[in-house]
């Protein structure tokens, strides 16, 4: 019987390996701040790195993940003066937060983001942007560009 190798060529991002599958989401990471747009949407079956990929850029970033608490902060004005200081953003795992019915606050709070034009917004999905639990067309489209 004869044993095949397998070459793995692995570049290692401390304790993230770097494949074939997810180094086009890495090399985008390593492009921030020169990214062509303010919104990100990464999303691929769990357990596939993306939280990893989040928390790569959120030391490169000083980003801050968001939950539902943080979010209705935000709009309860008891979180405005972080939304000055800290200008990136990341919503992991965006449809089940979308599945809590959160999908108009999740749009007020992108088109926030749109409006200062200073803040990067990074998100992450198991499914792809139309397969989001959303009626809001508009939610949507902002993902979608």
């Amino acid at each position: 019987m004869k044993q095949d190798v397998l070459n793995f060529k692995f570049q290692n991002k401390k304790d993230f390996y770097v494949t074939s599958k997810n180094s086009l989401a890495i090399d985008l990471i390593q492009k921030w701040p020169n990214w062509n747009n303010q919104f990100v949407f990464l999303y691929g079956p769990n357990k596939c790195g993306k939280t990893t990929i989040c928390k790569i850029w959120q030391k490169k970033a000083n980003a801050i993940f968001l939950n539902k608490k943080k979010i209705e902060q935000f709009f309860n004005n008891t979180y405005e003066n972080d939304f000055n200081i800290h200008q990136n953003w990341i919503l992991d795992n965006v449809d089940l937060f979308l599945k809590k019915k959160n999908d108009e606050k999740l749009l007020n709070f992108i088109n926030i983001i749109k409006e200062k034009k200073r803040s990067f917004f990074l998100m992450t999905s198991s499914v792809p942007p139309k397969q989001l639990p959303t009626k809001i067309n508009d939610l949507l489209s902002r993902v979608l560009n």
